[in-house]
């Protein structure tokens, strides 16, 4: 190896210290190495305060604007201020209307890379660089970037993580992801003790109608980046209401789907049973 430095000084191809040059070809080579085993970007699902924080951003920036979508993550980095709102153009409302419907969509840098051991991710114009809590480990499936014990196995006791969760460090990480595991197991503890509806029953929710919001979900103990990013992925909005059947027919792309149902039946015969419908349940 001296050998090749030299001689590429004897040609004049050198500049410094042999000893720096050796250096220098390390550093590049573990940075190839290092972009090589990048995991891929993940786009972070926007957490209630950065929702917020773009919303009022946006609404200030274009006062005169109607029509407004909710706020999502983007890995886009051309703004300098990283966020922007996009437009998009639905068509005609009608054959007979000329105008055109229009809707705008406040949007975020926001996405990461995902190691075991560590997390990287841009927020905005900000740059987190975080270590996995100890006995803990970072992760990727189809719903996003997570948290979870090293030697636990089971998905559902994955926490997938959002903007805030990012931004409020590691600490608050690994307490959001103990509560997600207490959550899972007093949601598996009530589903055990739930009787499936009867045929009475169904055939009065059938007429009344089942409607399912991301509060279901949550209430099943599934987090919120996670239902938020299968939304997404299924054409749904995380601040609507959906019938049971729009649900019914993403059964077998989740495992916690039929969960959710059944949970969304139960609380609809509370609510007609009592005559109540409690906000904190939608």
């Amino acid at each position: 190896m001296l050998n090749k430095y030299q001689n590429l000084r004897n040609q004049g191809k050198l500049h410094g210290t042999i000893k720096r040059a050796v250096a220098l070809a390390a550093t590049r080579r573990d940075a190839r190495v290092e972009t090589a085993k990048r995991p891929p970007t993940v786009v972070l699902p926007l957490g209630l305060e950065d929702r917020h924080t773009v919303r009022g951003l946006a609404r200030a920036a274009h006062p005169r604007k109607q029509n407004w979508d909710s706020e999502e993550g983007t890995i886009d980095r051309t703004s300098i201020l990283g966020w922007t709102v996009l437009e998009k153009d639905h068509g005609a409302y009608s054959r007979r209307c000329t105008w055109r419907r229009v809707s705008y969509t406040p949007t975020i840098t926001s996405y990461c890379h995902a190691f075991e051991t560590r997390l990287i991710a841009r927020i905005f114009t900000t740059l987190y660089k975080l270590r996995a809590p100890r006995g803990w480990r970072f992760g990727r499936d189809e719903l996003g970037v997570y948290v979870v014990r090293v030697s636990e196995t089971r998905e559902a006791f994955r926490y997938h993580l959002e903007s805030d969760d990012v931004r409020a460090g590691v600490r608050a990480i690994r307490t959001a992801a103990i509560a997600h595991e207490v959550g899972q197991r007093e949601a598996a503890k009530e589903q055990r003790l739930v009787r499936e509806a009867t045929k009475a029953e169904k055939k009065i929710l059938r007429r009344a109608g089942v409607w399912i919001s991301e509060r279901d979900s949550r209430n099943v103990g599934n987090c919120r980046a996670g239902t938020a990013t299968f939304a997404r992925q299924n054409g749904l909005d995380i601040s609507r209401h959906y019938p049971v059947k729009v649900l019914e027919r993403l059964i077998g792309k989740h495992y916690s789907i039929a969960t959710v149902i059944s949970y969304a039946e139960k609380r609809t015969l509370r609510e007609l049973r009592t005559g109540v419908c409690a906000l904190i349940d939608h």
